[in-house]
């Protein structure tokens, strides 16, 4: 019993550490924004999501966002499902649909070659390819234990501004 209150205080002071996607996006003297995106890998549809009756249309999607900093790369991801007439999440994703941003949204082992980024995102590992404007030829790949997807996008666009 003891060993499961630590546990559960640690996780809990962990959420307390954890930081919300202003605080990645802001820029210290020095850093510069590395890598961004908002991109959709479902096909629009209609759902209401906030109960009120009306179902908007919702896509889901993903934003990343990456800086390059004194100390190496920081950044976030965030998946949910996007209103598209308000251009803006409306609920996120953590292991189920959730309300309120997920407190992991941090990424790690940040990686840039060319027009592509890889970085790891709790189990899985992301790679984004700009290949211009738009989503026509960007490309997004998940990777997890040995399955590997390509995922089909549908809108939104990834920029990447750093060339290693």
């Amino acid at each position: 019993m003891r060993k499961f209150v630590l546990l559960l205080l640690f996780f809990c002071s962990m959420s307390l550490f954890a930081k919300a996607p202003q605080e990645y996006e802001k820029l210290a003297p020095g850093e510069k924004v590395a890598a961004k995106a908002t991109i959709f890998y479902s096909e629009p549809f209609f759902y209401d999501y906030n109960k009120d009756g009306k179902k908007d249309e919702v896509a889901m999607g993903a934003t990343l966002f990456i800086k390059k900093t004194k100390k190496g790369y920081s950044g976030y991801m965030i998946r949910g499902l996007y209103d598209l007439k308000l251009k803006k999440p409306v609920a996120f994703y953590a292991d189920t649909l959730i309300v309120e941003p997920p407190k992991d949204i941090e990424i790690s082992d940040i990686r840039f070659k060319g027009d592509t980024v890889r970085f790891k995102s709790g189990p899985y590992l992301y790679i984004f390819k700009d290949r211009g404007k738009g989503i026509l030829q960007d490309e997004v790949v998940v990777k997890f234990k040995t399955k590997t997807k390509r995922l089909r996008l549908y809108g939104g666009d990834i920029q990447i501004f750093e060339k290693e």
